[in-house]
């Protein structure tokens, strides 16, 4: 508010030192030097107390300026002060610190004036008291002038005096003013930074339940113009009074004594003067209205509260009535799809655009690498070598090739933080308790958070040493505790994680100084990529849906592999659906990640992935998967994709948002005008025209003929002696380029042949099926079969013989 105080006390005797040495008169004699004079030139207030009383009174906050002018030198400094009519010096708000004793107050004001009440300040920066001043270059000053007598509003004559100071000492006039303030009677209120202390329950307003922690917050009404709504203080009581019955909310204080009750306290002092902590250990107590087993009330709390304004005039009394439980306690939550890992194993490259928060990444010679959160790997559902659906998870993540280092970032929260637990939701910060479904919000606050990494207290230098957490309460070697709000309060980063099973706890702690007695445990493991020579069988999977047609198409993949495999090499099926929504029914936020069912430390596991849409081609759901298949893939695995006109689909949609799985992976051109099929309207009966493929690396791969025999899987390809659900692609590197289509011939008299020659030459001899070689690890490389076709609608003796020289 005001300025230069530091060093004003010095330069004045330096001014005025230089001012003796160097003033000189004709006589060779100093010259008297003329006090400097000082006016109050604001229009508002009387030269009189007696006018003062005369006068209509005005508002009681003024703003007052000053001039001052010195004849034979410069005026460097002002001092102030307000007193009663009786001339008895006072403290007015925004002006707390006046100099009673006269201990700031110069010799040379006092031989001038010995009422003393000058306004005084520490200048900034200084901490040492007998620094302290009265002067200030400041030219005027806003007042508050008292408008009460004992609290109640009164209009009250107050004095201003404002006195001014030279470079060589000396002091001007007091000029004076008298200033008749009113002003309304505020009103207050109060309730918790969470809610309120009464609520409405069928139209009647009832006491509701706290627990034994939460902040009290005062406001204040004021109709005074101009100035607004702005208290001095605030004074509150509480009271506990019996009840006849649990049922006796209404119980009367006046007539009812109370078992317990505070003296009257007030913020004046306090640093925050509408907000007061509230415990069971505080000053004054928040003390259970409950029996022991919380199941009855037995007392009622009750709140007093009173605002004072800024003419110190004091609110009637409001109360409040409330009930004090100690049964609550906070619970944690870990975020987990804002928990991210990141490896040159593990990450996207291409973030979510309805994503709100920036993501860690980092750029490498070949793009970014973009965190991703842990994926989710079934745990103990294999049963008597079937895969089972999985209804336990456990987060995995694969650690860098090079180094076996991981970094992962993980965040938590408590409940009621957001709407639904969700971090992505609004944010509401209403604590709920730990117990019931819904929880209930006991309008607390969350003071610290208390974590743990592998069974031992988190590192963090600032925070970690005995003495520090202590002071905080924490004598727990194996918890590290962090005030909230703290930078790491809610999330950490740690750096080069080793591989192995890792447990990170976390637990909340409210204003009760309750913890949540059940801590949110997030156990996870970095995976080590695992070599090829280790890796056992073929996992097959589908994203359809069940019926005796795709149990046909199921045995036929199922079977051929077991024939394949050498004995006791596993084959295990899964149909997508059931796993991903067994994610989604998770009770927590893991299931998010049903869009990614698949874990990369799952599939290294298997040295043979086949991942089959043969039939119901316009489900297009590859996409959604192919981060994983990706991940495999750079692990040196083989994958095998059958599919037919939901390979150009899929690789449309993939290719809208950036992800160019099928080109970096397989050798598919990246723009989509280069990726087409046959049939639109993905109908077996629209455009039957292809009856066969024909190898372009033959050896080993031979030529394959569709299956159009009565045995056929789809009953309308022997129909129509014809397949038409595939996709074909121009421009292909001739690399990568693994089986051609084979078109019928024109034939206009039958509908289910090309009709023209510019029909035949669209879809004859075309690219149907890729080849490419993958991985990111040393030694044998895994390679990507995508088959446009679905080759379980091929002449199965065909079929196998191309599975088998995949699988050897």
């Amino acid at each position: 508010m005001f300025k230069k105080y530091a060093v004003f006390t010095i330069a004045a005797s330096l001014l005025i030192t230089m001012a003796l040495i160097t003033t000189a008169c004709d006589s060779g004699k100093l010259k008297t030097n003329v006090p400097p004079q000082i006016f109050i030139t604001s229009y508002a207030g009387e030269e009189a107390v007696d006018t003062a009383e005369t006068e209509p009174a005005i508002l009681f906050q003024q703003t007052i300026y000053w001039n001052a002018y010195d004849s034979d030198g410069s005026v460097v400094g002002y001092a102030y002060r307000v007193l009663n009519k009786d001339g008895v010096p006072i403290v007015t708000p925004g002006n707390d610190s006046i100099d009673v004793n006269g201990v700031y107050t110069p010799a040379v004001l006092k031989a001038v004036d010995s009422k003393n009440g000058w306004v005084f300040r520490t200048p900034a920066g200084i901490t040492d008291p007998s620094k302290r001043t009265i002067w200030t270059d400041r030219v005027s000053a806003v007042i508050n002038f008292p408008a009460n007598v004992d609290g109640d509003s009164a209009q009250v004559v107050s004095r201003f005096d404002v006195v001014a100071i030279d470079n060589r000492g000396d002091i001007s006039n007091i000029a004076t003013k008298y200033f008749q303030a009113q002003s309304y009677k505020p009103i207050v209120f109060a309730s918790t930074s969470k809610g309120t202390f009464e609520k409405e329950v069928n139209g009647v307003m009832v006491p509701s339940e706290v627990g034994q922690g939460f902040k009290l917050v005062f406001s204040m009404n004021d109709n005074d113009p101009y100035v607004g709504s702005v208290p001095w203080y605030f004074e509150y009581q509480l009271s506990r009074y019996p009840l006849a019955n649990s049922d006796d909310i209404d119980v009367d204080t006046t007539f009812v004594s109370p078992v317990w009750e505070s003296a009257w306290l007030s913020t004046k002092n306090e640093k925050t003067i509408n907000e007061k902590i509230l415990t069971a250990t505080s000053n004054p107590p928040l003390v259970s209205n409950f029996n022991s087993n919380f199941t009855q009330k037995e007392t009622i709390t009750v709140l007093r509260v009173r605002a004072i304004d800024l003419a110190g005039i004091k609110s009637e009394t409001k109360t409040y009535k409330f009930f004090v439980n100690g049964k609550y306690f906070p619970q944690s939550i870990l975020y987990h799809k804002k928990c991210y890992v990141l490896s040159d194993n593990h990450y996207v490259e291409n973030q979510d655009d309805s994503g709100t928060e920036v993501v860690p990444f980092i750029q490498t010679p070949s793009g970014y690498k973009i965190a991703r959160p842990f994926y989710l790997e079934p745990v103990d559902n294999e049963v008597n070598g079937v895969l089972q659906t999985p209804t336990k998870f456990k987060p995995t993540a694969i650690c860098n090739t090079t180094n076996g280092k991981t970094k992962i970032w993980l965040r938590w929260g408590y409940r009621g933080e957001f709407e639904a637990n969700d971090p992505d939701n609004k944010k509401v910060s209403v604590p709920r308790d730990s117990t019931g479904a819904a929880g209930v919000d006991y309008q607390t606050e969350i003071s610290y958070y208390l974590i743990q990494l592998d069974g031992t207290r988190y590192q963090f230098g600032p925070l970690k040493d005995d003495a520090t957490q202590a002071a905080m309460g924490n004598f727990d070697p194996h918890w590290l505790k962090v005030p909230a709000g703290h930078d790491i309060a809610q999330k950490i980063n740690v750096g080069d994680l080793e591989p192995g099973k890792h447990v990170f706890k976390v637990k909340v702690e409210d204003l009760q100084g309750k913890q949540d007695p059940t801590p949110e445990v997030f156990e996870f493991e970095i995976v080590r990529p695992k070599p090829l020579d280790e890796r056992k069988g073929v996992l097959i999977i589908t994203s359809e849906t069940s019926n005796a047609m795709t149990e046909q198409i199921k045995d036929f993949y199922v079977n051929t592999a077991k024939e394949l495999l050498p004995e006791g090499e596993k084959v295990h099926f899964v149909r997508r659906k059931p796993w991903s929504d067994a994610i989604a029914a998770l009770p927590n936020t893991m299931r998010l990640f049903s869009n990614n069912p698949f874990a990369p430390s799952l599939l290294q596991q298997y040295k043979y992935v086949i991942y089959y849409k043969d039939f119901q081609p316009n489900e297009a759901d590859i996409s959604d998967d192919a981060v994983t298949f990706k991940s495999f893939l750079d692990l040196n695995g083989t994958l095998i994709i059958s599919g037919g006109d939901n390979i150009a689909v899929s690789h449309k949609k993939m290719v809208s948002v950036g992800n160019f799985f099928f080109s970096s992976h397989f050798g598919l051109p990246q723009s989509t005008d280069k990726v087409f099929t046959i049939n639109p309207q993905m109908s077996y009966t629209t455009k039957p025209y292809i009856t066969g493929v024909t190898s372009l690396k033959n050896p080993p791969f031979g030529n394959l003929a569709v299956d159009l025999s009565d045995s056929q899987i789809i009953a309308l390809i022997n129909q129509r002696q014809g397949l038409a659900t595939v996709s074909y692609f121009k421009d292909i590197n001739p690399d990568y380029a693994l089986y051609k289509t084979v078109c019928k011939p024109v034939n206009t008299s039958d509908a289910n042949s090309p009709q023209t020659d510019a029909q035949y030459q669209e879809y004859n001899d075309r690219v149907i099926a890729l080849v490419k070689e993958n991985g990111t690890l040393s030694g044998t490389k895994g390679k990507g079969y995508l088959f446009a076709f679905p080759i379980s609608v091929m002449d199965k003796t065909d079929a196998k013989l191309l599975l088998g020289n995949i699988i050897k």
